[in-house]
Parts: structure tokens; C-alpha cells; sequence
């Protein structure tokens, strides 16, 4: 993480620095990838790789009996943008699933037991 840190920070804007350093972290993982059995408190607990700059958008993609496939559209969107204006984006960009929040803060708050909501960030 702090190696990753440093190298975004040689050259922040520029999206091939960027890229370089994008496709080293996924090489790194895909080479640290196996299998490991242990509490999930263990596991599931990670260095996320430094500081995280994070602007997350949540929304709804349809129903779980029919979903809308909103969340993949705003994924192609994203990607398009970011390759066309040519845009330091460090990776990864996570992409997960909710269902609804009864709470009327949430962004993914709904009445309908069955929405679906994706969240990009």
C-alpha cells in the first residue's frame, strides 16, 4: 500500500503513470491469489492500498425478480469517459450491490422490499 501511495504520487495526473501502476497492483494480486481458511475476521480484514479518494454513487438497476441493468450501463458510461477524457482513475473502481434501506436517509432507500441498488465508487 505504501509503495502504491508513492508511486501515484510520482505523476498523479498522468493516466498512463496511472495505468502502469494500476496494471502492477493487479499483477501483484493475481500473483498473491490461493486459498486460506480462517476466521472471517482475518480474511476479510485488508490493506486497501493507501489513501482512498472516493466519490461513491448509489442507485437503483431494477428488482431482484427483474433488474434493470442500469449498473452495468453506468459502468460501460464510466469506463468510456474515463478512456476518451483520458482521466487518471487509480483502480479499482468497486462496483457492489444492496438491497433497499427502509431508512429515508439512505440513497438507497425504497418502500419496495424487492429494489435493488447498485453502488460505484
Amino acid at each position: 500500500a505504501q509503495l502504491r501511495e508513492k508511486l501515484l504520487r510520482m505523476d498523479t495526473l498522468n493516466p498512463e503513470h496511472v495505468a502502469r501502476v494500476n496494471r502492477a497492483e493487479a499483477e501483484f494480486w493475481s500473483r498473491s491469489a490461493g486459498e486460506r481458511i480462517a476466521d472471517s475476521t482475518e480474511i476479510l480484514g485488508f490493506e486497501c492500498g493507501g489513501s482512498q479518494w472516493v466519490l461513491e454513487n448509489c442507485f437503483p438497476c431494477g428488482t431482484i425478480e427483474k433488474p434493470s441493468l442500469a449498473d452495468i450501463d453506468y459502468l460501460e458510461e464510466l469506463k468510456r469517459v474515463i478512456e476518451s477524457e483520458g482521466i487518471a482513475a487509480a483502480s479499482p473502481i468497486e462496483q457492489r450491490w444492496t438491497s433497499r434501506s427502509t431508512s429515508p436517509m439512505s440513497p438507497a432507500y425504497s418502500e419496495n422490499s424487492g429494489d435493488i441498488f447498485s453502488w460505484v465508487g
